[in-house]
């Protein structure tokens, strides 16, 4: 929950049934007739302007986001939700498709980005759950859905070993699979896929005492994973065949229980680098306190694209931060903008972080005491305030989105220099909720995903200097998580994830 506030199940439940006296309020046009959007071309090629000079080959038409899709998360059967977009931007529900694995809701709410993405005419889904009993999965570990995209946004699912009756998923090889990204390079494209395993926080310290000592989320003093090197969380490296079939290749790096689970993967845009961000042990304080929690770590190494391996390691870590969650890479693959949840008294500047992927002398020195290239502030008298990035394709905004505040940020980017320009607060939400982001592929509307307790989707106009304004039918209720127009428990659904399609410039 970006560590806004820990919420056992009981609580869960608490808000929940506060929630029947008070159903969301469900704005009259969902109240339409299921539309088919028009303008799909069955080779998905762009809409034009009609103003546009289709004459002039120096401008580049950008693609209309078509549709969006999301998962459910549900640990009895996981199900991935579809949208049209219409040619204004608003969203119509489309669509539920069972992903043929299991989510993990049921453990309470964990954050990560990119669970969902699309690559051409395919969707993958990280099912975060444990997938124990799926044909072709190792017990415990988690399973990767990969569908086909058909022309009016339904889905398909792609069979990933023909040698077994029914349709297939491919093995994640580790726990809790929550990050997903790809590279292409000639006819090879390249998926990486972070797999968590847990995530344990700081809720209750002693007085006086250590983060040995401390209650986690479970009752349970820390000193035990503290003394846990073993291996528990990891990034895979697989291929991706033009079939939508993937083959695993390598581990590329797996991480000690004691350090915190990895939260988000990707690639930089030139593919010649690869980063993960690590959640450390955060505590749930404002400011948080160092001596109660455990840095995060934000990774990174050199990708051979040619054969697919990584090497010459290595990490951002400072002291006084924790609970780094999401993270985008600018177009040129030199910086990376990092968001964190747990801030200590010295760190409250660093919401998210610039940081230089070719500066080892201060940066990425993996000696626990990194300083970062510049920082970005969100105003707020609460923690936190940034959980989850984007960064526009002039690399000249970066957003990052609240999860306790429900607000969403915009900064000024130049390189390392980040200006804060808004702070906007997502309407009709009172609970802490919001997550994941996306941009439209015209850069004109962003959609940010209500993820934990009222199953919504903002939508947001981008306005000319790059802030956001959100739209008076915002948001839309997700009907395929509401029961007489109330969100079902999060116990049971609470979402990751959100990509449009067709693929196009990627924020992150």
């Amino acid at each position: 929950m970006c560590y806004g506030r820990f919420f056992t199940m009981d609580r869960v439940l608490e808000i929940y049934l506060m929630q029947l006296s008070t159903p969301f309020k469900t704005p009259a046009w969902l109240i339409v007739a299921l539309l088919i959007i028009g303008g799909c071309s069955s080779n998905n090629s762009p809409s034009e302007p009609e103003d546009l000079d289709n004459n002039d080959d120096s401008i580049e038409v950008p693609t209309r986001t078509q549709f969006l899709y999301t998962q459910t998360n549900d640990a009895r059967e996981n199900h991935v939700v579809g949208f049209s977009v219409n040619d204004n931007g608003d969203l119509i529900e489309i669509g539920v498709y069972e992903t043929g694995s299991v989510g993990d809701a049921d453990e309470g709410d964990f954050d990560s980005q990119s669970s969902v993405r699309v690559y051409e005419d395919f969707l993958i889904v990280a099912n975060p759950g444990d997938a124990s009993g799926e044909s072709g999965i190792t017990d415990g570990n988690s399973a990767i859905t990969i569908f086909a995209i058909n022309e009016d946004g339904s889905l398909q699912r792609v069979d990933q070993n023909l040698e077994v009756d029914g349709t297939q998923n491919a093995d994640s090889r580790g726990v809790r699979a929550v990050s997903i990204d790809f590279h292409s390079e000639g006819e090879t494209t390249w998926v990486a896929v972070a797999n968590q395993g847990t995530n344990r926080v700081c809720v209750n310290p002693e007085v006086n005492g250590s983060l040995a000592t401390c209650s986690d989320q479970f009752g349970n003093a820390l000193g035990d994973l503290l003394a846990d090197e073993s291996p528990a969380s990891d990034i895979q490296l697989f291929r991706l065949s033009e079939s939508g079939v993937l083959t695993h290749e390598a581990e590329i790096a797996g991480f000690a229980a004691n350090r915190g689970g990895a939260s988000q993967v990707a690639f930089s845009p030139d593919g010649t680098k690869i980063s993960a961000t690590l959640l450390g042990i955060p505590h749930l304080s404002f400011p948080a306190d160092p001596a109660n929690q455990q840095p995060s770590r934000t990774y990174l190494w050199e990708f051979d694209k040619a054969v697919g391996t990584a090497s010459n390691e290595r990490f951002f870590e400072h002291p006084g931060i924790a609970g780094s969650i999401g993270f985008g890479w600018s177009p040129s693959s030199d910086f990376l903008y990092v968001s964190s949840a747990t801030l200590d008294a010295g760190a409250l500047e660093a919401n998210v972080v610039a940081l230089d992927s070719n500066d080892t002398d201060s940066v990425f020195t993996s000696d626990g005491n990194s300083r970062w290239s510049g920082a970005g502030a969100v105003p707020t008298a609460v923690r936190p305030a940034a959980c989850w990035v984007w960064i526009n394709e002039a690399a000249d905004r970066v957003y990052t989105v609240g999860f306790l505040t429900n607000t969403v940020s915009t900064f000024e980017t130049n390189g390392a220099d980040m200006t804060h320009l808004q702070t906007v607060y997502r309407q009709d939400i009172t609970l802490e909720d919001a997550k994941d982001l996306v941009f439209s592929a015209d850069g004109k509307n962003a959609y940010v995903l209500g993820a934990f307790f009222s199953h919504t989707i903002s939508t947001f106009d981008v306005n000319t200097d790059g802030t956001l304004a959100e739209r008076t039918t915002s948001p839309l209720a997700i009907s395929a998580s509401r029961l007489n127009g109330v969100p079902l428990d999060p116990s049971l659904i609470a979402y990751q994830g959100l990509d449009g399609y067709p693929a196009a410039y990627v924020g992150y």
